[in-house]
């Protein structure tokens, strides 16, 4: 599993660099290990999921970003209990709308952005109150 969370690593430094290719195929063989290991649907593959759909938003690739940010989503919104998992949510909700957003769904985008705005919300109503 370390491997893999490290190729997931190389994987974000490539994109970031606009090495696409060499950062889809360690994406790919990060999920390729982790799903062996830990099975098709655990935090690790959908957070290197997710990770692989901002690569695709930044190729073009909307509606495969799409597909992974919605598996994510409801992979994560079954244990927002878990800080950890809870802050993955949000981060996903929040990459989820900037794809719709490139693809002129407003609406759509801001649709997906309600639960982080909502949570925002209640964490500084929680914060006014203590």
């Amino acid at each position: 599993t370390e491997y893999a969370l490290i190729l997931n690593k190389y994987a974000d430094i490539h994109n970031l660099t606009g090495e696409y290719t060499r950062s889809e195929k360690f994406f790919q063989e990060s999920l390729k290990i982790l799903k062996s290991v830990e099975g098709n649907n655990s935090f690790n593959v959908n957070t290197v999921s997710v990770n692989m759909g901002n690569l695709y938003v930044n190729q073009g690739r909307i509606p495969e970003a799409e597909k992974l940010f919605s598996t994510a989503e409801d992979f994560y919104r079954t244990q927002l209990d878990d800080p950890a998992v809870e802050y993955a949510y949000y981060s996903t909700l929040h990459n989820q709308a900037l794809a719709l957003h490139s693809l002129s769904l407003y609406e759509n985008a801001i649709q997906a952005l309600c639960p982080s705005l909502l949570s925002n919300q209640l964490i500084r109503a929680r914060l006014i109150m203590s």
